[in-house]
């Protein structure tokens, strides 16, 4: 699972260029250009913004091609998502109908 391969992959599909992405997240097309190469960190907080910009949930950057559908509600798939974060920073990212929150301890 390459999450910068999934996006870069999605925007290409939907004819997004990088400067409309780098507009939409306040940034230069340089600095865009280099998270989606992986020379730059993606912040939790841009993953967010890059997911409303696809018009794709969060949890689907992480499965694409696949899309995540949760099959029986009384037995849930579990899914795990690994995120490294600054000890200062908080990671609030809806995940369906759910808020997950990461906080320094």
């Amino acid at each position: 699972m390459d999450i910068l391969k999934n996006i870069k992959q999605i925007r290409l599909q939907q004819n997004i260029t990088q400067e409309v992405m780098a507009d939409s997240l306040s940034i230069d097309v340089a600095g865009y250009n280099r998270i989606e190469n992986g020379k730059q960190e993606l912040k939790v907080s841009q993953l967010d913004k890059i997911a409303n910009i696809l018009k794709i949930r969060v949890i689907d950057l992480f499965t694409y091609p696949e899309i995540y559908e949760q099959q029986n509600k009384s037995n849930p798939t579990k899914v795990t998502v690994e995120f490294e974060i600054s000890s200062n920073e908080m990671l609030n990212l809806c995940l369906k109908d759910k808020i997950l929150q990461v906080l320094e301890k």
